[in-house]
């Protein structure tokens, strides 16, 4: 599997609103996050997405997981200003608040928000080489 991340002349910068959703299908409990406005995140120009989504879903992941939960899809959603994340976020829990097999727990802001991911750190992680797995030598 390849990475392909984006060069950093690629990629904008600007403030993003953030919500996750966390479920796990074999329990009765779906976590949502408080909404959580992160700076200078990192935007693809080519797509208008975030880039490295992913990490800030592992964030929550990870919260969850130290907290014990295990086996939960995460999800993370975003948006350019607060009205359009705020009727996303009134959507999510709505639509879980329906679903009558499952109950909402809403995550405080004070127990987890979104950090933000320096695009630079994960472009040169990335670009960094392996170490040189040869045998020692044995004089």
């Amino acid at each position: 599997m390849w990475l392909v991340l984006p060069t950093m002349a690629d990629n904008k910068t600007r403030k993003i609103y953030f919500v996750g959703m966390a479920r796990n299908f074999q329990d009765s409990i779906t976590y949502i996050t408080d909404i959580n406005a992160v700076d200078m995140v990192a935007i693809d120009d080519r797509t208008g997405s975030v880039a490295n989504l992913e990490i800030y879903t592992q964030q929550l992941n990870l919260y969850l997981l130290r907290l014990g939960h295990q086996g939960y899809v995460c999800t993370t959603f975003f948006a350019k200003d607060t009205k359009t994340i705020e009727k996303l976020y009134i959507k999510l829990k709505r639509r879980v608040v329906k679903d009558r097999s499952t109950r909402l727990q809403p995550i405080p802001a004070n127990e987890f928000s979104f950090k933000y991911v320096d695009p630079a750190t994960i472009y040169n992680n990335a670009n960094e080489q392996p170490a040189d797995d040869s045998e020692p030598s044995t004089e």
